[in-house]
């Protein structure tokens, strides 16, 4: 398994400078199940802020694009199940990274995320308004 930093999924997923993406894209055609990309929680998390507020990419793009390496056997994604209760329905994509946090948090032991973020605390289970 070789881990894969923000940039790299970046370039993969934009192609916004050719050389990179080249580079990239060789790179994940060499992928496979026995050699899979990892992508990391933060990895997600950043490929998702970066898509939203440096491409302007919609939430729905994001969930898209996200959707096509939950279902590749190459890659091994950290809080999958975050992102496929996004993608089947059970949140919406603009809280994506809510739902990564919420679920780390989870994972880690937490018996629940506490937030500002009124519309978080609404549609994630675990996660709970700081009032």
């Amino acid at each position: 398994m070789i881990g894969v930093d923000t940039n790299v999924l970046v370039r993969l997923l934009t192609a916004d400078d050719e050389e990179q993406h080249r580079i990239a894209l060789k790179f994940f055609e060499a992928r496979s199940q026995e050699s899979p990309a990892f992508v990391s929680a933060v990895t997600l998390a950043e490929t998702i802020w970066v898509l939203r507020r440096s491409y302007g990419f919609s939430a729905d793009d994001v969930l898209s694009n996200l959707s096509a390496i939950l279902d590749s056997d190459d890659f091994v994604v950290e809080s999958r199940q975050a992102v496929q209760m996004v993608r089947d329905g059970q949140g919406n994509a603009p809280q994506l990274v809510d739902f990564i946090i919420a679920q780390l948090g989870l994972r880690a032991g937490c018996a629940r995320t506490v937030t500002f973020d009124r519309s978080a605390a609404r549609a994630i289970p675990s996660m709970e308004l700081l009032a």
